[in-house]
């Protein structure tokens, strides 16, 4: 609702409530509106407000953000790229953090298409990537990602669990 301005008292409130999760607290996803035009001060400004050592994720709706100049404040802030994967648009990946952050919302996912994320995402030079399959209508989701690990995971065992 902020629009990235005028957050800041929001960010902290909200990262003071995650405190109580003790270290297990994974990246935070901040969602931006389709209406939003790409702003790199604005952006800088906003990802200021974020605590050193925290993991986040930004999901750009509007393709202007989609430049150097974005990619850059979001490298030199350590925060990810979301990569959406959806049906009417696509965002590039490009690794800005040591970690990636996936939402992959295709109605759906064969074999081949969750070999090829797979791929991709082992291709990258992140540590660690989290995927998220959207696809609660059809409860689809679940399937999606136990395949996904299955064809990814070394072994081909799922990192389901894994530390």
């Amino acid at each position: 609702m902020k629009r990235l301005a005028g957050a800041a008292e929001e960010v902290a409130s909200f990262y003071r409530t995650a405190a109580e999760l003790e270290g297990t607290l994974g990246p935070v996803l901040w969602q931006l509106p389709p209406s939003l035009k790409a702003d790199a001060g604005l952006l800088r400004e906003f990802l200021a407000l974020l605590p050193p050592g925290g993991r986040a994720a930004l999901e750009f709706r509007h393709p202007s953000w989609f430049t150097d100049e974005t990619l850059r404040a979001l490298a030199d802030a350590k925060a990810a790229l979301c990569i959406a994967d959806e049906e009417d648009r696509s965002t590039p990946v490009v690794a800005t953090a040591d970690f990636g952050y996936l939402r992959l919302r295709r109605p759906g996912y064969d074999e081949g298409e969750l070999a090829r994320w797979g791929a991709t995402v082992r291709a990258q030079p992140w540590s660690e990537a989290f995927v998220y399959f959207k696809h609660e209508e059809e409860a689809l989701g679940p399937a999606y990602a136990l395949r996904f690990f299955e064809l990814t995971a070394p072994g081909g065992q799922p990192m389901i669990g894994a530390p």
